[in-house]
């Protein structure tokens, strides 16, 4: 009954014409790859083409090593098939590709034989698994900064109210005690390591806490950029920065969480400035345009882009895929939450955080935040700069529209940003 049910079924697979399965086989989303017994390449359908980096023509005048070169294996288990005859069921396979691409395949293999039994070729099906496993590796990353995320709160939470009741011990002694000079400074001292500690630990907590806004809405990025720098500007000045503002529109507006931007715009400020120790140049560039996001390759959105340009010591290429980490830092006091605040933040609110980098000449940090509709955007506004000159205590702003120059001054009020 079973070799009945066998011959009906290979009956019926044989009434099909070939162009059928061919048809099926070329529009498969996994590559196919057909090896005869001398492991010469025989076909491989477009899906294929793509994930290798090969053509079909290509194909017939190389090696399976030359298109599929074993990274963390001796020997090609496909061609080891020629030799046993054994399949291959579900196995992942790590190979560089002939465009010198990193894949991680997901294949099976079958030996191909004719109705006497003998071995004819392999047959492969194969996938790209190279962005799961990125995604699986991120999401196993999500969970451990969880975990991380509740303990440190917890740890913060208990140290700060005993630091908060040192630090009151100490200012009381400090103001009711007669002490010598040398004393005084000891004093001066814990104070500034007690500081230290409670800014270290309200990082913690605002890293380790769900980051809270109410509604994304339109604001302008422009004027946040400009209140960040106003709160920076005695650290620029300081540090002998000197600071250029370049904004084609200063009506651009992104979704976002004002006050959280701000914060993310300190962060890169100071960033810049630690990376610039001996003086320097810090160009923050912003612009609305349509390009795509890098988790969204294939989707075109409008988007705002700020740029954070400095002229520092750059960023060696093996700490550039770490930055972003949380606790990671090259910075001898730094906490290492900094930027991973920052790109948390971003990220929230839909957007991404990018880093480019050369040593000795500098590093750039570019924001990108999604634009809202156009009719929230006036394209008919002016270009304007700003530049906060070394040495000197205010800003100068031209604006080419009305032909202004004017300073702001050092005890000028701090501005309400309006997001409408």
């Amino acid at each position: 009954m079973l070799t009945a049910y066998k011959e009906k079924k290979e009956k019926k697979i044989a009434s099909y014409e070939p162009s059928f399965f061919r048809a099926i086989i070329e529009n498969l989303a996994s590559g196919v790859l057909i090896i005869d017994c001398q492991g010469r390449l025989t076909f491989l359908n477009p899906a294929g083409e793509k994930i290798l980096g090969v053509n079909q023509d290509e194909i017939q005048m190389m090696s399976l090593d030359e298109i599929m070169t074993p990274i963390d294996e001796e020997h090609n288990p496909i061609l080891l098939m020629l030799y046993n005859g054994e399949a291959i069921h579900r196995r992942k396979f790590r190979i560089l590709t002939k465009t010198g691409r990193e894949v991680l395949l997901g294949l099976s293999a079958v030996p191909l034989r004719n109705k006497a039994k003998e071995l004819k070729g392999v047959g492969v099906i194969f996938a790209d698994l190279t962005e799961q496993e990125a995604m699986e590796r991120e999401q196993q990353k999500l969970q451990h900064l969880a975990q991380l995320g509740e303990m440190t709160s917890w740890i913060a939470h208990e140290f700060k109210n005993p630091l908060t009741s040192i630090r009151l011990g100490v200012t009381t002694l400090k103001e009711r005690l007669k002490l010598s000079e040398q004393d005084e400074k000891f004093l001066e001292m814990i104070l500034t390591e007690l500081d230290r500690m409670n800014s270290t630990l309200r990082e913690i907590l605002c890293f380790s806490r769900p980051v809270k806004f109410e509604e994304l809405r339109p604001c302008p990025i422009y004027e946040i950029i400009q209140h960040a720098l106003f709160i920076m500007r005695p650290q620029l000045e300081q540090a002998d920065i000197r600071v250029e503002l370049d904004c084609p529109d200063p009506t651009i507006k992104a979704l976002c969480e004002p006050r959280l931007l701000e914060q993310v715009f300190i962060n890169l400020i100071t960033n810049a400035l630690q990376a610039m120790s001996g003086g320097g140049r810090l160009r923050i560039e912003l612009n609305r345009g349509q390009k795509e996001l890098k988790r969204k390759p294939s989707v075109v959105q409008n988007l705002v882009e700020v740029s954070f340009i400095d002229s520092g010591v750059g960023i060696p290429p093996e700490d550039l895929e770490r930055i972003f980490e949380p606790f990671y830092t090259t910075k001898r006091y730094g906490t290492g939450l900094g930027l991973a605040i920052a790109r948390k933040v971003v990220e929230e609110v839909g957007g991404e955080i990018l880093v480019q980098s050369k040593p000795g000449i500098g590093s750039a940090f570019i924001i990108r935040l999604l634009a809202p509709a156009d009719k929230e955007h006036n394209p008919k506004r002016k270009k304007s700069s700003i530049i906060l000159k070394q040495n000197l205590p205010s800003y100068l702003f031209s604006l080419s529209r009305k032909s202004i120059t004017r300073e702001i001054k050092r005890d000028e009020p701090e501005k309400n940003i309006d997001c409408r």
